[in-house]
């Protein structure tokens, strides 16, 4: 028996939504410990999913409930296995709302499929009315969510152990997922043919299988497997690059990435500094100023050291807006040696004819005077601004700054 064990994943923040689910289904288990017959009674009643009568409300109640210590151990196992990185990569409120649908879904399945067989058979073997045969247990969502694990993460890796009866060989071995969830689910789906041939389990084979189906099916409807393909192209080109070998192929895969998603930071990052490094050189500023624009828009702080690598490597100017707004935003960020330098690029390369080249000598000079306070090198690029200008509206405003420093601009 394989027992899988973690990934190859990596969190990027703990699994609250998975690690609540588990809590309470834990609490729910010892809560009904120990409860007298009229109590169990009323459970099975009111919380237990009965495809005889079937209800909304109690598939969910009975996702919650569950047969003994051993039926709640291993649910919760696979449960925070594969629900916990799911969640990290699909986010909380979407993952919930996928483990309720594929769990319902599951019941539905049951109900249509292995009811049927299990009520004849138990009416036959001990003259077990069909009203009285219920589900419990959160194994169909958890295969559900296994399902959607299978579309958004099949290119992860499963570590598992073996397990021999009551042993469990002392040593992990690493599978892919698509190949440990492939033959999980051929197994059960096995399982499940049997069971229609006769066989009387009292697992809910059918809501396992209905679950897992379900879960690849809304995995495929949201387009999980191109996100999946996207984080394994960048993850194998990354590697190759980290290496440094296999160039050919990591600017494959980056291209690939960009063909998916136009506006991947990560893939124009990447590609810009594998051609910064190479003979192609010139090919990567493109994809510099590619990712530093999405990320202005994004206003996210990596755009300050994305800045700095371009300056470094090009000391060229985005075109002159973007160029202009970058340096509002280093400024905002209390970068203004890097704001300064970003200004004199524009000035320098840019067309004089251009707006946003005019209020970049106004923007460096306020800088160099107010926050690195060279004053005197802000005033020579007020002189300049009025050479350059002479009929600007922001004339007299400049002319009014220098005269309170007790300076006469010359310039016509």
């Amino acid at each position: 028996m394989f027992i899988p064990v973690g990934t190859d994943l990596k969190l990027k923040r703990f699994p609250w939504a998975t690690f609540s689910l588990i809590v309470l289904n834990t609490a729910i288990y010892f809560a009904c410990l120990g409860s007298d017959d009229s109590t169990l009674v009323w459970i099975d009643k009111h919380l237990v999913f009965h495809p005889a009568n079937p209800s909304i409300l109690a598939s969910i109640a009975s996702m919650f409930l569950h047969g003994g210590a051993m039926h709640l151990i291993s649910n919760m196992f696979f449960l925070w296995i594969f629900g916990s990185y799911l969640e990290d990569k699909i986010g909380w409120i979407k993952y919930l709302v996928l483990y309720f649908i594929t769990g319902i879904i599951a019941d539905v399945i049951f109900a249509l499929i292995q009811f049927p067989v299990d009520a004849r058979r138990l009416k036959e073997l001990f003259d077990f009315k069909e009203e009285e045969l219920g589900c419990i247990g959160a194994s169909g969502a958890i295969s559900g969510i296994m399902g959607v694990y299978f579309s958004r993460c099949y290119y992860s890796k499963i570590k598992f152990v073996i397990g021999l009866g009551p042993f469990i060989i002392p040593k992990r071995f690493k599978v892919h997922a698509a190949v440990l969830l492939g033959f999980w689910f051929l197994s059960d789906l096995k399982f499940g043919f049997e069971i229609l041939n006769g066989l009387l389990t009292p697992i809910a084979v059918w809501a396992h299988i209905g679950g897992f189906l379900c879960g690849l099916l809304i995995g495929k409807y949201l387009k999980f497997g191109v996100e999946a393909n996207k984080e394994r192209l960048l993850e194998r080109g990354t590697k190759l690059l980290c290496q440094g070998i296999g160039y050919s192929q990591a600017k494959e895969d980056f291209n690939k990435v960009i063909e998916l998603d136009p506006d991947n930071v990560e893939a124009h990052y990447s590609l810009a500094r594998l051609y910064a490094g190479s003979s192609d050189y010139e090919k990567g500023e493109p994809h510099y100023r590619k990712a530093i624009f999405i990320l202005l828009k994004k206003k996210d702080k990596k755009v300050i050291d994305l800045c700095k690598e371009h300056f470094h490597n090009y000391r060229s100017s985005l075109p002159p807006q973007i160029q202009f707004k970058i340096c509002q935003y280093l400024y905002q960020r209390a970068e203004f040696d890097l704001a300064a330098k970003g200004l004199e690029l524009l000035i320098e390369q840019g067309n004089p004819k251009d707006p946003w080249v005019e209020k970049a000598y106004i923007y460096q000079a306020k800088i160099l005077r107010e926050n690195l306070g060279l004053t005197d090198a802000a005033l020579h690029v007020y002189d300049s601004f009025f050479w350059r200008y002479p009929g600007s509206k922001f004339r007299e405003k400049v002319r009014a700054v220098c005269e309170g420093l007790g300076v006469v601009v010359i310039g016509n």
